[in-house]
Order: structure tokens, then sequence, then C-alpha cells
């Protein structure tokens, strides 16, 4: 039975689609202190951890679609197959 679960949370976390809704849902987040960033302006600038947050969820976005993209192109590789 745990094994069951478990291999269902790893399908649920590991899709493609979960990934980039957890990264858009980052960036988000985020966002809001980094308009404020942008509103304080240059000389008042310092790294925080909404930065690294951002960074991450861009990442995972990026990663998302890349392998939203590569599933894409499996479908369509079956599919010109299945015509010849």
């Amino acid at each position: 039975m745990f094994r069951r679960f478990a291999s269902a949370c790893l399908h649920f976390f590991r899709h493609p689609v979960t990934k980039l809704v957890t990264g858009l849902l980052l960036v988000w987040s985020a966002s809001t202190e980094l308009v404020d960033d942008f509103e304080k302006g240059w000389d008042q600038f310092t790294v925080g951890v909404h930065h690294g947050v951002a960074l991450m969820g861009v990442v995972q976005v990026m990663t998302a679609l890349a392998e939203v993209f590569e599933r894409l192109e499996h479908v369509e590789l079956a599919k010109l197959r299945k015509r010849e």
C-alpha cells in the first residue's frame, strides 16, 4: 500500500504540469518583493531570498516547458509513424 502511494506521489510531483504550476507560483510569490526592489532604486538594492525564489521558479518553468515540448515532439513523431 505504501509503495503504491509513493509511486502516485512521484508521478504527480514529476509531472511537467505540476512543475510548471509550482514554478509559476514561485515567480508570482517573489514578484511582489522584486517590484518593491525596483521601486526603491539601485542605490538601496540588496539581494534577498526572494531573488533566489524567483530564479528557482524561472528554472522550474523552463524545465517544465522543455519537458512539455519534448513530449509533444514524441506525440508528433508517433502520429507521423502511424500515418506511414
